[in-house]
């Protein structure tokens, strides 16, 4: 299983450099949009961000967790459904972009707002659960990449895909699995450095 991992990363090297580059543009677009806001909204957010931090409960949260999951079953039903769309490639890599800008802008806004806690709470709560995340993330949008360029080959060459949908389907589940995962070590993650750093 291991050397089929290997190998298949191997093979499509290019689409996860292409990928990984898509996620890392979003990251500094988001830590950008920090920089660029103006006062007043700057402090608004930093008002917000801590009453949210306050609010966060000390012990594990079921809701905020069910949440998480939800959302991210939406995100990966999207990047499936592109997968098995000729025109849906650009699509993928739009919404790796986007998650990426999302964390880029949440870290950089924590750390400018919060200082050296801040930096302690996003190293725990953000970047060590987003390192299980977007590995399923990338490794998910990689499958729906790679199939649909399969199958933009088969509409022009006339081969049919035989047993590649079903193969597509079943590591996607398991990358979503993954995903899910990610979701319940972040509501952990949150939770301790809540506690941790005092919020």
């Amino acid at each position: 299983m291991r050397q089929k991992f290997i190998r298949y990363v191997r093979a499509n090297w290019l689409i996860y450099l292409t990928l990984g580059c898509a996620f890392f543009i979003g990251v500094a677009l988001g830590a950008l949009g920090v920089h660029s806001l103006n006062e007043g909204r700057g402090a608004e957010l930093d008002k917000f961000l801590g009453t949210l931090l306050q609010e966060q409960p000390k012990t594990m949260d079921f809701a905020f967790l069910q949440q998480l999951i939800r959302e991210d079953l939406i995100m990966m039903l999207f990047i499936w459904v592109f997968g098995v769309t000729v025109v849906g490639i650009p699509l993928i890599y739009l919404i790796i972009a986007i998650r990426g800008a999302v964390v880029g802008f949440s870290v950089c806004f924590v750390v400018v707002s919060q200082g050296l806690k801040g930096l302690g709470f996003v190293l725990i709560s953000i970047v060590l659960p987003s390192l299980l995340f977007f590995g399923c993330l990338l490794l998910g949008a990689g499958l729906a990449t790679r199939f649909s360029a399969q199958l933009l080959r088969s509409r022009t060459s006339g081969r049919p895909l035989g047993g590649y949908f079903s193969q597509y389907t079943l590591m996607f589940s398991l990358t979503t699995v993954g995903l899910v995962v990610s979701s319940l070590v972040q509501v952990l993650c949150t939770t301790l450095s809540v506690s941790w750093f005092g919020f």
